[in-house]
């Protein structure tokens, strides 16, 4: 099956893309720095992307179909918004974990746009435990790879203890929190390793928090999977209108039949990636029981494809496309980061025949 857009879907994504239109901004140098600030998001929230995939009870715009146009825009833009960690994860964890009063009031600020959030998977390898008593936990542990854990107010962090995986909130401000930029080869997220010692944190009533987490991980996975294809197709597009217009020996480089070519086997490449997110973007919204293996198909066809748009544009941009000044090394920067952070080709081949119940054991694809 495809994703349906109706006329508002495709009006929220004309308006986005034109929000990060003149991106990316290709950084000065490779240092941890601030990539956005509370005052550049605060706009989009406005126009309403961080009410994308909400229940109508805070507002929001439910089906994740706008919500994967837009991130198919800011693929392409390489837009550094704090879309995937804040809207996708944290959102999307509320909405689907926490009931009642408490889910509202956790969402209705992130949902204006007054708060960003960021989520801190310690239950991943026991990374964070929680201590002391039930009514007063302290967490301890740390965990690298986090999104805008420096610029968010809403901080929310699993951890495992006697119990069990419970899900708590911490304040940003506290002694015990410390947040971190680190340096990464992607230069347009910003990601942060996050250190809890002995830091307060108050629980968060939770339902079926195993099965949340799991479409959450599904969900970021689509999410993901979006946002590489619109980086493909910018890669597709950048190379070909360069192969156009640059001569070499006297002819444009594009009437080479090599650079033909390989500009021809990408965009068929783009179009399996399309079909793929199309079918997820599907799944999200419609079905459920067939999100995991939708979800781990985008993975494994958009990661791939993503990388090999990028590696194609800087090879075939020549001199220029290996320099600061020319924004094709952003566009390989984000597709390695992406498979070094959330997983390569053959991870998402796991999940799917982890998800399918064909997985034989002890054989890897």
């Amino acid at each position: 099956m495809i994703r349906t857009l109706t006329d508002e879907d495709r009006m929220i994504a004309e308006v986005a893309g034109d929000l990060f239109e003149g991106h990316p901004h290709i950084p000065e140098d490779d240092e941890p720095r601030a990539r956005y600030d509370a005052a550049t998001w605060r706009p989009a929230a406005e126009i309403g992307l961080a009410s994308l995939g909400m229940p109508a009870e805070v507002d929001g715009i439910e089906g994740f179909a706008a919500l994967g146009e837009v991130l198919i825009a800011a693929g392409r833009a390489l837009s550094p918004l704090p879309i995937l960690g804040s809207v996708v994860t944290v959102q999307q964890l509320i909405a689907l974990a926490v009931r009642g009063e408490q889910r509202v009031g956790l969402l209705t600020d992130l949902v204006s746009g007054a708060s960003i959030g960021a989520f801190v998977a310690g239950h991943r390898g026991d990374a964070v435990r929680v201590e002391g008593p039930a009514d007063q936990p302290i967490l301890r542990g740390s965990v690298d790879a986090v999104l805008d854990a420096v610029s968010a107010d809403l901080v929310l962090v699993t951890a495992a203890g006697p119990a069990g995986v419970g899900l708590y909130r911490v304040d940003p401000t506290d002694a015990g929190f410390t947040a971190t930029r680190t340096r990464s080869v992607d230069l347009t997220r910003e990601y942060t390793h996050v250190d809890l010692d002995n830091c307060p944190a108050r629980p968060v009533s939770t339902e079926d928090l195993d099965a949340a987490l799991r479409r959450v991980e599904d969900l970021a996975t689509v999410a993901r999977a979006c946002e590489q294809l619109g980086a493909a197709r910018r890669c597709l597009e950048m190379t070909t209108q360069y192969v156009a217009e640059r001569i070499q020996f006297g002819r444009t480089l594009g009437s080479f039949q090599a650079v033909k070519h390989q500009c021809a086997d990408l965009a068929v490449a783009i179009d399996d990636a399309e079909s793929a997110v199309s079918h997820a973007v599907w799944a999200a919204d419609s079905s459920p029981e067939g999100l995991p293996l939708a979800a781990a198909m985008a993975g494994a066809v958009c990661s791939r494809v993503a990388y090999r748009a990028a590696d194609t544009a800087v090879h075939l941009h020549g001199g220029i496309g290996f320099t600061w000044e020319h924004p094709a090394h952003l566009y390989f920067r984000r597709a390695v980061t992406d498979t070094a952070v959330y997983g390569d080709e053959a991870h998402f081949q796991e999940r799917f025949l982890d998800a399918s119940g064909i997985r034989v054991q002890g054989v890897t694809p």
